[in-house]
């Protein structure tokens, strides 16, 4: 059954981590949504701030990796997810808020 997959990362893990992962899936042609809680903040290592302080947005990295984005409040995720569900190929949502 194609169904939509959800995956929900922070903004610090997704520019550690996540933008391999989010590359290969938009090659691989995926069918998801990848929610980017972002609140400006390297938590995990100490508070430092993330790469956006220094000008490479979330915005940009996904944009040139192909994936449309929008931004939602924490209190509007739900509509904003149930509005990306039916969408084909890669959505990403932020969350800042």
């Amino acid at each position: 059954k194609d169904v939509p997959i959800v995956a929900i990362i922070g903004d610090s893990t997704f520019f550690h981590s996540g933008v391999p992962g989010l590359v290969n899936a938009v090659a691989a042609g995926a069918r998801f949504i990848l929610v980017i809680s972002d609140n400006a903040i390297v938590a995990m290592t100490g508070a430092q701030p993330t790469p956006a302080e220094a000008g490479i947005t979330l915005e940009g990295l996904c944009r040139a990796a192909g994936v449309s984005m929008s931004s939602a409040r924490v209190s509007l995720l739900e509509l904003s997810l149930a509005g990306q569900v039916e969408m084909h190929g890669a959505q990403l949502v932020s969350l800042k808020g």
